[in-house]
């Protein structure tokens, strides 16, 4: 699997515009074998698509935007869906010298390439937006943490009284980060992290302490139970590193972040994570400025950390 492949599937959502996970593993498992749901996340990281992984099983595409990170002196990168006929008038924009430069960066195994525009200014590139149908934001990673700034606002919308009965349960064990089967009867859940297949969908449930229960997203519950736990003096792994020469922060692979702070780190630079393999794997971010790193450690309340991540240079294992 190639980031040509991941292009060439963004180029194809595009088309289609909208349909179920189903669909797109019809589509496109040819490429990608057993990654399929992979690939859609790291589309849907990239602010590409939405998926509702929970309830309907449907996803769409997102309309084009370009987005003008702080401190980028004009360079601006492309969100949301492409087509061939879109770089080509890109390409012909930049042969008439109607914008600066026109840059790729090839993504990974699950990301699509990153493209970047560079303008003159704020009119050049709403000009450059409308010659080919798309939209201008203007700081992307602090519209995305507007909304949303801390885990109880995440939680706060998944709040239920109903939960699945636990049949065929499995456990979040914090200490590995890996669902372990647990006996749960008669929905009678005990405080903790879950999984369970529903509707032939998988899924999660937290309970917190005092018997609250959502059914939210996997990285929600995943952090809601990581944090319940070290609240209570329990151990929990190092899930969140950062490096403050190189401005690179790294996320465990298998404790990632919410959706909208995943994306809001990816758009500070406009380059998707690249996972680095390892005995551990990680998301590795580039470009993540103190003030982002430190909103993402209060969020998830976690110890701050500042440390040499040169070993996660790309190309490094």
């Amino acid at each position: 699997m190639t980031a040509a492949e991941v292009d060439l599937c963004l180029e194809w959502c595009t088309v289609v515009g909208s349909g179920t996970r189903d669909q797109f593993v019809r589509a496109t498992g040819h490429l990608f074998d057993d990654r399929c749901s992979q690939v859609l996340s790291g589309l849907e990281v990239g602010g590409h698509i939405e998926v509702d992984w929970d309830r309907t099983g449907r996803w769409s595409v997102n309309p084009p935007v370009l987005a003008l990170p702080e401190g980028s002196g004009g360079n601006v990168f492309i969100v949301g869906g492409r087509t061939r006929s879109m770089l080509n008038e890109l390409g012909r924009l930049r042969d008439i010298g109607a914008v600066e430069g026109f840059a790729c960066v090839a993504g990974d195994d699950f990301h699509a390439t990153s493209l970047f525009v560079a303008a003159k200014s704020i009119d050049a590139l709403n000009a450059v937006a409308t010659q080919i149908g798309a939209t201008v934001s203007i700081e992307p990673a602090r519209l995305m943490l507007e909304c949303y700034r801390y885990l109880d606002q995440l939680l706060a919308d998944r709040r239920t009284d109903y939960v699945p009965s636990g049949f065929g349960a499995k456990q979040l064990d914090t200490s590995t980060l890996q669902y372990q089967s647990v006996d749960v009867k008669y929905a009678n859940w005990p405080p903790g992290c879950f999984q369970q297949r529903s509707n032939g969908r998988l899924k999660y449930i937290f309970v917190d302490d005092d018997d609250s229960r959502y059914v939210c997203d996997r990285w929600v519950a995943t952090h809601a139970e990581i944090r319940r736990r070290r609240r209570r003096g329990e151990y929990v792994p190092e899930v969140l590193r950062w490096d403050d020469d190189r401005e690179r922060m790294i996320v465990r692979s298998s404790a990632q972040m919410p959706l909208p702070w995943a994306r809001a780190a990816a758009f500070c630079s406009g380059l998707s994570p690249r996972r680095q393999r390892g005995e551990i794997w990680w998301d590795v971010f580039e470009g993540i400025p103190l003030h982002m790193y430190l909103h993402f450690k209060n969020a998830l309340e976690i110890p701050a950390s500042r440390e040499d991540l040169s070993a996660f240079d790309k190309g490094v294992e």
